[in-house]
């Protein structure tokens, strides 16, 4: 509901880096609880680097009016991107730990 009262494009693009970074917490606190599967991680990922792409998109308008505040946003972004390609390899890397452990092996790809 938020989002329908960001007019500025500063406004919408800080918006869209702050949803970005609700989704990355979630995602930290299911991978933390061993509550996310690789590829509920790879899913993940994918959704939030489209989300951050339309952010960039804004940042991109904002840093012909406002370089600064775009510098801030990006480097939020990549902040957020860069945390979320952790999130997914340490996933990965940890199912496929956990079937070795059990015997499984890797998990095919569907």
């Amino acid at each position: 509901m938020r989002g329908l009262f960001a007019l500025s494009d500063e406004a919408k693009a800080a918006w869209k880096v702050e949803l970005a970074e609700e989704r990355l917490a979630e995602l930290e606190e299911l991978a933390a609880k061993g509550k996310l599967t690789s590829e509920e991680a790879t899913e993940s990922q994918e959704r939030l680097t489209n989300s951050l792409q339309v952010a960039q998109d804004t940042i991109r308008i904002l840093s012909e009016k406002n370089p600064d505040a775009a510098a801030r946003l990006e480097f939020r972004k990549e902040e957020i991107n860069s945390k979320v390609r952790g999130v997914a390899t340490t996933t990965k890397k940890g199912n496929e730990q956990e079937n070795d452990r059990n015997g499984q092996g890797p998990v095919p790809k569907r």
